[in-house]
């Protein structure tokens, strides 16, 4: 063997070496601040009410999917019976495959878990690589001594890498946005970014461009991060173009072309689905970092609970703020910036300044007050690019800072170390400058502590999953709860927490004349139905006759006949908040009952034979000359003359909602727009006398009378004239 190969066979032996150890480091940072997450793997998950179970959801979706042979980009399962895309869920493709791999493996929660806490220690590794990137850099350029001891070197990086991955940012999301917490891959980016200018070659950008789509296999926040500091990046190639010539900008671009390229399969469905109303945005005008929080620690850390009487008053919620710089961290950046003195550093510098102003949102907060007529930068980019609106939360956009504290942290202590090491001190006092002032940033950092919570498993829900039935629940137990019972029984439910969904979904269902106030007050009305007497029910569509309306139903034969309209079998409800509201107001039966829920049984009626019949005057002029036609909740039959182009007219139509009132116009054909208020329904066509109209969203399988999985099977365009 030559020399050469003996010098690169023991440089690769120690880099082998050092990343090991960075791990190793990583992990054991993340257990000593993150060990109460992992503390009950089996039986409790790491998060708390909300989006934890979302992400459990999308593991269970992703194997379910997989076994299955669908895409695991929509989802039949929840909203049925239309069912709903999952390229603007909280989703993250790589997780949930992740996740759902833990599931298969491990017991109980201990595989999610497992991911929680890899993606803590990630955070700090990929911060290392990027610290120890730039202080080696500072070495090449004689701005460190370049015979700084290895282990100084090595634990000034990983202080930055602690920097990053414990970051307030982080214990203000890993609880529950495990996409926005993925951010060891946003570090590792914009080393190879970095590195694609230093050094020439293609391996670089490439590395660049799979980092940047695993990191959109994670979530579409963290890929604006990265958008921004590469933009900074080359903006300041560019201007160094002249000194140092262009190919550093070619490799630049090179890059950003390869990682756009990657990431254009995930992106083109993504943007196709924004291009629609959704609901489940979270407003910029509220979801915005208030200046204080960069100064003042975050609810989430353990010196927040002396600073609550502030920050309990910024809009949000303490799941969102997690802006905190530090004074500790900002000191050494600072030091780190000015006597460095690197483009890298410079770099990350102006890009963490960019991400804390478009995080500061449309207008600017100061305490929880908003100031301002002149809108921030951010309101003017949503403008321009009108794609964050579906994003909808500008504080999120705070992760370059961190990126730069990380770096300049490293840079700083480096720099303390490479002083003292030139003043001859012993070797001692270097270890005890570098861990002391990593110390010092750990510790303001530190967590409040790590919510963790389980959910009851009734052996009788879980049995449901053996039931090969087609039939839907309804579950009223609240947002998150009916995703991670879905996960027990395996059967499609109304509704269901997606992040952005179809507006037109949440219309169809709390529209609905039995349902739509149910729903209503369980997802907005804060503890379940309480307020019984806003309920409509179907009274009043079983006995309502004017207008022309006759529908010939009990009370009880109408709810029966709206249930199946849904394909709904079971009913899941809270034991205490629902049960007068489920047994009186829906005349249900409860089957089940135990750990706190309650199962309720719609016994099914057969009432093909007494659908609802709408009658309407066969004429314009309303004479005494009638007709009547069977109606269905999703397809309205009227007299061709309301659907002509000449004429309109009024009519009460049976479905949805409660004896809707609509202004019928248009006709001939076209897709016409029809209705003043709730869903709007199209115009089909005009046969035998009679215009149909039909809502958005019916899919193949709302049977007729009986909805999905119901009897009678798919109804017909032009109704039967009676």
């Amino acid at each position: 063997m030559s020399g050469a190969q003996t010098v690169v066979g023991r440089r690769a032996r120690r880099a082998l070496l050092l990343h090991l150890a960075a791990a190793g480091v990583s992990l054991a940072l993340a257990l000593v601040f993150g060990w109460q997450g992992v503390a009950h793997p089996v039986t409790l998950i790491w998060g708390d009410f909300g989006d934890a179970w979302q992400n459990w959801w999308n593991g269970w979706w992703m194997g379910y999917a997989l076994s299955q042979g669908h895409s695991p980009f929509f989802t039949h399962l929840l909203w049925h019976p239309d069912g709903v895309s999952l390229w603007l869920q909280t989703f993250g493709p790589l997780n949930a495959l992740l996740t759902a791999v833990g599931r298969w493996l491990l017991p109980g929660f201990a595989g999610y878990n497992l991911l929680v806490l890899f993606h803590l220690a990630f955070g700090c590794y990929g911060g290392f690589v990027l610290a120890w990137g730039i202080i080696e850099r500072a070495r090449e350029a004689r701005r460190l001594p370049e015979r700084l001891p290895a282990p100084a070197r090595f634990g000034a990086a990983m202080a930055g890498g602690a920097t990053f991955g414990l970051s307030p940012y982080v214990w203000a999301h890993i609880s529950t946005h495990l996409h926005l917490t993925s951010i060891g891959f946003v570090a590792l980016f914009v080393h190879a970014l970095l590195e694609s200018r230093a050094r020439p070659g293609w391996r670089w950008p490439v590395a660049a461009g799979l980092f940047a789509l695993a990191t959109a296999l994670c979530g579409w926040y963290l890929i604006v991060d990265e958008a921004i500091i590469a933009g900074v990046v080359l903006a300041i190639s560019v201007s160094d173009a002249r000194r140092h010539g262009w190919e550093p900008v070619g490799r630049l671009a090179l890059a950003g072309v390869g990682s756009a390229v990657l990431c254009l399969p995930l992106a083109i469905p993504t943007f196709i689905a924004l291009h629609q109303p959704l609901a489940g945005a979270h407003s910029a005008w509220v979801f915005s970092a208030d200046l204080w929080s960069f100064f003042v620690p975050a609810p989430v850390q353990a010196l927040g609970t002396h600073f609550r009487a502030i920050t309990t008053h910024f809009t949000g919620n303490a799941g969102e703020n997690g802006g905190y710089l530090g004074y500790g961290a900002l000191a050494l950046a600072g030091l780190g910036l000015v006597a460095i003195r690197g483009r890298r550093l410079v770099a990350l510098a102006v890009a963490g300044l960019a991400g804390l102003v478009l995080s500061l949102g449309p207008r600017l907060h100061v305490g929880g007050v908003v100031y301002g007529r002149t809108p921030l930068p951010y309101g003017w980019l949503a403008k321009a690019l009108p794609v964050l609106n579906g994003l909808g939360c500008p504080v999120r956009f705070e992760l370059p800072a961190n990126l730069f504290l990380a770096a300049g942290v490293a840079a700083g202590i480096a720099w303390i170390a490479g002083r003292l090491f030139l003043r001859a001190a012993p070797a001692w006092v270097l270890a005890a400058a570098v861990v002391l002032a990593g110390a010092a940033v750990a510790g303001e950092y530190a967590p409040l502590g790590q919510p963790t919570r389980t959910l009851p498993a009734p052996t009788w829900l879980t049995a449901l999953a053996n039931d090969p039935r087609p039939w839907t629940m309804a579950d009223l137990t609240g947002w998150t709860e009916p995703l991670w019972h879905q996960t027990l029984h395996h059967h499609p439910i109304l509704g269901g927490y997606v992040s952005r969904r179809p507006r037109r979904l949440e219309q169809n269902l709390f529209f609905d004349p039995l349902l739509g106030d149910v729903y209503r007050q369980v997802l907005y009305g804060g503890q379940g139905v309480q307020d019984t007497d806003t309920l409509r029910g179907p009274d009043s569509l079983a006995a309502h006759q004017d207008h022309g309306v006759h529908t010939k139903l009990s009370p009880a034969e109408a709810r029966a006949y709206l249930l199946d309209h849904w394909g709904v079998r079971y009913v899941l409800t809270h034991t205490a908040e629902t049960p007068w509201l489920v047994s009186h107001y829906l005349g249900l039966t409860r089957v089940h009952e135990g750990d706190g829920l309650t199962l309720w049984e719609v016994r099914r009626r057969s009432v093909g034979a007494v659908a609802p019949v709408a009658t309407f005057p066969s004429d314009e002029g309303g004479s005494a000359s009638r007709r009547r036609v069977r109606a269905h909740p999703r397809f309205a039959l009227v007299p061709a003359p309301f659907a002509s182009p000449s004429s309109s007219g009024s009519a009460t139509l049976p479905g949805p909602q409660r004896a809707w009132t609509r202004v019928l116009r248009g006709g001939g054909g076209r897709r016409t727009g029809v209705g003043v208020r709730g869903p709007i329904w199209r115009y089909r066509h005009c046969r035998k006398g009679l215009g149909a109209f039909r809502r958005p969203g019916c899919g193949v399988g709302c049977g007729f009378p009986g909805g999905p999985g119901g009897s009678g099977g798919v109804p017909s365009a032009h109704g039967v004239a009676r």
